[in-house]
C-alpha cells in the first residue's frame, strides 16, 4: 500500500518542480483562494443586499403606506371572487368537469371508435367512390388505428377519474409532471346523468369534421383544447409547456401559449387562489417591459418594429409569470426538466440534419452545420449554450442510476449539436462559462487548462479527420469573421450616434433596413453583432440604462 503513494507523491513532485507546471500550480492556488474569499464575502450573491435595501427604501415605505391606506385592489379582487364563487357559471364548469370524470370509460371508448370508423369510411368514400384521388390515404391508416386501439377502452368498465389514478403511466406523469395530487382525480358523485350521450356524440361529430380536416388535425385540436383547460386549470402547467414548447413551436402558438397562460394566472389571482409580489429587481423589469412596447409604435418605421415589438413584450411575460408561478423546488425541477428534455430533442433534429444531409460534402461545409428548429447555427448554438446549464443540474441532481444514465446520454446530445452548429461563439461561450465555473470549483483548473493548452499540437492526432477538418475550418474564418464584424461593429456605431437618445426600434428588419445607409455598397446585416450596442441601438441609451440596472 505504501508504494503507490510514493510513486504518486514523486510524481507529483516532479511535476512541482517544473518551472511550467510549479508557476501554474502557484497561480492555480492564488487564484482558488482570491475567488474562495470574494464568495465567502457574498460577491457572487449580492442579489439579497440589493433587494432588502429596495424593500427599505423611502420609495418602497411609500409604496406600502398608500397599499394599506387605499386597498381597492383588494377589495375589487374580493368583489370579483365573491361574483364568481356565488355566481352560476363556476358552480356549473365545475358540475360539468365533475360530469365528464366520471365517464366511463366504455363510453369515451365507444366515442373514439365512432371517430376513427368515420374517418376512415368517409377517407374511402372520397378516394375510392367520389374518386378525389388527390385525398391521402392518411385517413384510412389513421383511422383504422383509433379503431383498434380504443377496443381495450371499450372493454374497461371503470370511470375516467379511477383509471387516471390507478394508471402508472398517465396517472404517474399527472402527478409529476402536472402537480395532481391522489386526492384531485377524486370527484363528488354527480346526480342524474353523467354526459355520456354528450361524448358519444361529440366523437360521431369529430368523425364527420375529417370531411374537411385530416384526422391528425382534429386530434391536435382537441389535444390543445384539453391542454388549455388544464393550464386554466393549472397555471403552473403553462410555464412548463412553454419550457418545453419553446424551441419546437412557432411564434405565433408560443404568443398565444404565454397569453393563455396569463390569463390563467391572472383569473386565479382575482380568485384568490394565487398571489402576485413584486421584488426590487422586477421594477426594472418592468421598465425594461414598458419601453419594448413603446419602441414598436414609436420607432423610425412603426410598421417595420411593430409585430416584433408586441412579440417581445408578449414573451417578457414569461419572467413574471416564472417569479410568480415557480414558488416551490417541484415546479423548478419540472421546468427545469422540460426545457431540458426539448433542448435534447432540437440537439437530435440538428445531429439529424448534420449526419443525413443528402450532400456528400466534407463537414466543415456552412451546408452541413446543425441549426435545428432555428434559422441559423449562431442562434441554435447559442440556445444550447445556455441550456447546457440545466442538463448539468439534472446530471448532479438525479438520485438514481437510470436517472444519471438518461441526463448525461442527453447532455452529451447537446454538446454533440454544440459543436456541430460551428457557431464560433457558441463554442467560445462555452469554454469560457466551464472555465470560470471550475475554476471556483477546483484550485486545480489552471494546471488542467494550461496542460490542454500546451498540448493543442496534439489534438489533431487524437480527434477523427472530420473534427480536424472542422477546427482547421473554425481557424482559417476566424480572421475574415473577425474583421466582417469589426466593420460591422464600426458602421452600427454610425447609426448609434444618429438614434442614441430614443433609439430606432426593436426588429431585425428594422435594422437591416436602415444599416445600407451606414455601410459600403452591397453590405448587409441583420445586426450589430454585439449585445450591448443592439440594445443601444434599438432602445436608446435610457434602454441601456435600465438593462444595466
Amino acid at each position: 500500500m505504501l508504494i503507490p503513494n510514493r510513486k504518486k507523491w514523486k510524481l507529483k513532485t516532479w511535476f512541482s518542480h517544473s518551472i511550467v507546471f510549479g508557476s501554474l500550480f502557484a497561480f492555480s492556488n492564488s487564484l482558488y483562494n482570491t475567488l474562495t474569499s470574494l464568495r465567502k464575502k457574498s460577491f457572487f450573491a449580492g442579489y439579497d443586499r440589493y433587494d432588502t435595501a429596495g424593500k427599505t427604501s423611502r420609495i418602497s415605505i411609500l409604496h406600502h403606506k398608500f397599499h394599506k391606506t387605499f386597498s381597492t385592489r383588494r377589495t375589487l379582487k374580493l368583489h370579483f371572487s365573491a361574483t364568481l364563487e356565488n355566481g352560476v357559471l363556476l358552480p356549473r364548469v365545475r358540475h360539468v368537469v365533475s360530469s365528464l370524470m366520471q365517464i366511463h370509460m366504455r363510453s369515451i371508448g365507444i366515442a373514439l371508435f365512432l371517430f376513427g370508423f368515420l374517418s376512415a369510411a368517409l377517407s374511402i368514400l372520397k378516394r375510392y367512390s367520389l374518386m378525389m384521388h388527390d385525398v391521402s390515404v392518411e385517413g384510412i391508416f389513421v383511422g383504422t388505428a383509433i379503431m383498434l386501439l380504443t377496443i381495450p377502452l371499450i372493454l374497461n368498465r371503470s370511470e375516467l377519474n379511477d383509471a387516471l389514478a390507478e394508471s402508472r403511466t398517465l396517472g404517474r406523469f399527472l402527478e409529476v409532471m402536472g402537480g395532481v395530487r391522489q386526492a384531485e382525480m377524486t370527484f363528488p358523485p354527480v346526480k342524474g346523468h353523467k354526459m355520456e350521450t354528450v361524448v358519444t356524440l361529440l366523437g360521431m361529430m369529430l368523425g364527420l369534421i375529417t370531411w374537411w380536416f385530416a384526422p391528425m388535425t382534429v386530434m391536435l385540436y382537441l389535444s390543445i383544447l384539453i391542454m388549455a383547460s388544464f393550464i386554466l386549470y393549472k397555471p403552473e402547467v403553462g410555464i412548463v409547456t412553454i419550457a418545453f414548447t419553446v424551441p419546437l413551436l412557432s411564434s405565433a402558438w408560443l404568443v398565444f401559449t404565454v397569453l393563455w397562460t396569463t390569463f390563467s394566472y391572472l383569473f386565479k389571482v382575482f380568485r384568490g387562489k394565487r398571489v402576485f409580489r413584486m421584488e426590487a429587481v422586477d421594477y426594472f423589469v418592468l421598465a425594461f417591459f414598458l419601453l419594448t412596447f413603446l419602441s414598436g409604435p414609436f420607432s423610425v418605421y412603426p410598421a417595420l418594429s411593430f409585430k416584433p415589438a408586441i412579440i417581445r413584450t408578449v414573451l417578457m411575460l414569461i419572467f413574471f409569470l416564472s417569479v410568480n408561478l415557480l414558488r416551490s423546488s417541484c415546479w423548478v425541477l419540472r421546468t427545469t426538466i422540460m426545457l431540458f428534455a426539448s433542448s435534447t430533442i432540437c440537439a437530435l433534429l440538428g445531429l439529424k440534419q448534420t449526419f443525413l444531409s443528402e450532400s456528400s460534402g466534407a463537414f466543415t461545409s456552412d451546408a452541413l452545420r446543425a441549426m435545428s428548429t432555428f434559422d441559423t447555427g449562431a442562434m441554435f448554438g447559442s440556445f444550447l449554450v445556455l441550456c447546457l446549464p440545466f442538463g448539468f443540474a439534472c446530471l448532479l441532481g438525479a438520485r438514481y442510476f437510470r436517472g444519471k444514465l438518461w441526463s448525461l446520454i442527453s447532455l452529451l446530445t447537446l454538446l454533440g449539436g454544440l459543436f456541430f452548429t460551428l457557431s464560433r461563439g457558441a463554442w467560445l461561450s462555452l469554454v469560457v462559462a466551464m472555465f470560470l465555473f471550475f475554476l471556483v470549483y477546483s484550485k486545480k483548473t489552471m494546471v488542467v487548462a494550461g496542460t490542454a493548452l500546451l498540448s493543442t499540437p496534439f489534438w489533431f492526432a487524437i480527434f477523427p479527420s472530420f473534427v480536424s477538418n472542422i477546427l482547421q475550418d473554425w481557424g482559417l474564418k476566424l480572421g475574415s469573421s473577425i474583421a466582417y464584424r469589426s466593420l460591422v461593429w464600426q458602421n452600427s456605431f454610425q447609426m448609434l450616434k444618429n438614434f442614441w437618445y430614443c433609439g430606432i426600434g426593436v426588429g431585425n428588419h428594422l435594422f437591416s433596413a436602415l444599416y445600407p445607409s451606414y455601410a459600403t455598397v452591397g453590405e448587409t446585416a441583420d445586426n450589430s453583432h454585439h449585445l450591448l450596442m443592439q440594445i443601444a441601438i434599438e432602445y436608446g441609451i435610457f434602454g441601456l440604462i435600465v438593462f444595466f440596472a
